[in-house]
């Protein structure tokens, strides 16, 4: 992909995680979609402004609550940005959440733990060894899987060459329960805390349930995509991440590596880059498949070209960038060249892997199984469930074992 790709044309909206929109007061969950709330009563959500902006972080479009920006795209490029987040995006009890996310009665909040005697540890900030994946933990009526679901799961995913699984939030204890089953399969789990309201809560359940192993543990995300969709605002992030670096520290790992994870159109403005330079690495997610022009035959060399753009604004510009989301849908409707199918995710998903060969740990792929508890809609072009890559029981393109 040129390094054009960030301009947005009259006819088509260049959308994906490396130029989405850049919402002023809402962030991604994956999202620009549909978000997971800890509560247990649906509601609609409110209306949001989004703002399309180009490479320079130009506003060129804007849009209210779903509607379409001007200059309005073909129908099937009327998408809003990548898939939607894993994990919930609020982990306070609110009133309400929307329909489509998966409703999870919180618990009590975890006591403040006590610091914990460090573990011996491997150097994390340069990954394991092999690629990264995301893992969803939820069952499609949108519960939390059990320990014997997960291991279903990983019992297949072993063998496929990944290092790290990358969760999204803490709910349901979640982070013990993934790490179990990473360390079970020879991997390092990228964990991570969602909402910075509930940040020191969050913290703190996840401390408790790493136990001290902080050896096992690759990196700790704080937020995913706050600040694309508005939730925080770049200085907010970095705030917390410093917090993070701190408590983490205290909680016994000498040597946290903490980031937050954004979109590239974010991230990649005077003002976002600082989220970068405050991180251990800098984490972007990154979808080809949202821009109409890149084929899956061009996804990995779109996700490099991206990588360089971004690189001349870090203030080191020999810092690491790990591209923390990307992948191909295989059904749903056609953005222009880019189109969902089982053949095109293959192919797209091994340009990413040939992009990554000489560093396979600076890429997660998302996402190893559907996520059926999402909601699929037009702006997504209907593809939201569809980014399952590996194959279930039963030879199901996507289905999860423990879902079968």
């Amino acid at each position: 992909m040129k390094t054009t790709s960030f301009a947005i044309a009259t006819v088509s909206l260049l959308q994906l995680a490396s130029a989405q929109p850049y919402r002023g007061r809402h962030m991604h969950q994956h999202y620009k979609k549909d978000e997971v709330t800890w509560v247990t009563v649906a509601a609609q959500p409110a209306d949001v402004v989004r703002v399309y902006v180009d490479a320079a972080g130009n506003p060129t479009a804007t849009v209210t609550g779903d509607g379409n920006p001007t200059p309005a795209p073909a129908a099937q490029n009327n998408n809003q940005g990548p898939p939607q987040n894993q994990g919930p995006p609020n982990q306070e009890p609110p009133p309400a959440a929307p329909p489509a996310q998966p409703a999870q009665t919180t618990g009590s909040p975890a006591p403040s733990p006590s610091p914990q005697e460090p573990t011996t540890e491997t150097p994390s900030s340069g990954g394991g060894s092999g690629f990264g994946f995301t893992y969803s933990p939820y069952n499609p009526d949108h519960s939390v899987k059990s320990s014997d679901q997960m291991k279903k799961d990983f019992d297949s995913i072993k063998g496929e060459g990944f290092s790290v699984v990358r969760i999204y939030g803490v709910d349901n204890h979640q982070t013990k329960l993934v790490l179990e089953q990473a360390k079970a399969h020879g991997m390092k789990l990228f964990a991570a805390v969602f909402d910075l309201s509930q940040l020191e809560n969050d913290l703190n359940t996840l401390i408790a349930d790493v136990g001290g192993d902080w050896g096992s543990v690759d990196t700790v995300s704080i937020g995913n995509e706050l600040v694309n969709e508005g939730k925080a605002s770049p200085d907010q992030v970095v705030a917390a991440i410093g917090t993070a670096k701190e408590k983490l520290k205290a909680a016994g790992w000498s040597s946290p590596v903490v980031v937050t994870t954004d979109t590239l159109v974010a991230t990649n403005t005077d003002n976002g880059i600082k989220m970068c330079d405050a991180s251990t690495y800098c984490a972007v997610n990154c979808h080809p498949f949202f821009d109409p022009n890149t084929s899956a035959e061009g996804a990995g060399q779109f996700i490099k070209d991206q990588m360089a753009n971004l690189r001349k604004k870090l203030a080191n510009p020999n810092q690491r960038i790990v591209i923390s989301e990307t992948g191909w849908p295989w059904q749903g409707l056609p953005n222009q060249k880019a189109v969902p199918s089982e053949s095109n995710q293959q192919k797209a998903i091994q340009t990413i892997k040939d992009a990554f060969s000489s560093n396979p740990a600076d890429v997660f792929l998302f996402n190893t199984f559907n996520t059926m508890w999402k909601k699929n809609s037009p702006q997504q072009f209907e593809a939201e469930q569809y980014w399952g890559f590996l194959k279930g029981s039963g030879g199901a393109h996507g289905t999860a074992p423990s879902e079968a």
